[in-house]
């Protein structure tokens, strides 16, 4: 769905567009620092990029990292229907993961990529769109989530998500 795409990108500044996919199977860590507008002040941000093939959902590799998680970003892929569903299994683990903890102490943010698959084709070519827009904005409304459509590949949003992420960790400090 694009989670080591969009970590790989918000890394290199856009710079970085893996042109080649390699399943995730283990999980990855990335930092980030980040400015904060009209403040002297800088966060670190830090991306578990875990892997999102149920195989190792099952394995649960995840569960140790998601504990001290103060954001968490649930990526799916328009194109994949499947990949969409599976969001709120994804979303369940995390919550059962930080069971001692109020639900409402995570931030959620539900990221639809590659959104560069909806748009209208000059050539004529339809769309590639498994999931609406609105789908995606009203399954994160009817669960109190962030939404935020991006696409790596045109580096859409990517910068506004990242100050969104940046910005709820400079709150919490």
């Amino acid at each position: 769905c694009g989670k080591t795409s969009i970590v790989q990108s918000i890394l290199s500044n856009g710079q970085n567009y893996p042109k080649k996919y390699n399943m995730t199977t283990e999980i990855d860590l990335a930092v980030k620092e980040v400015s904060i507008p009209d403040t002297n002040v800088t966060v670190d941000l830090f991306f578990y990029d875990v892997p999102g093939a149920s195989t190792f959902h099952q394995r649960g590799l995840q569960s140790k990292h998601y504990n001290d998680a103060s954001i968490v970003v649930c990526v799916f892929d328009i194109s994949s229907r499947k990949s969409f569903q599976s969001c709120a299994k994804w979303i369940q683990s995390v919550r059962s993961a930080q069971a001692d903890f109020p639900t409402n102490e995570v931030e959620v943010i539900l990221v639809a990529n590659k959104v560069d698959l909806r748009e209208d084709k000059a050539d004529g070519d339809v769309s590639l769109a498994e999931v609406e827009d609105s789908e995606g904005e009203c399954f994160a409304n009817d669960n109190g989530f962030r939404y935020f459509e991006t696409s790596v590949l045109d580096g859409y949003n990517l910068d506004t998500l990242v100050l969104h992420i940046a910005t709820q960790i400079y709150k919490y400090l």
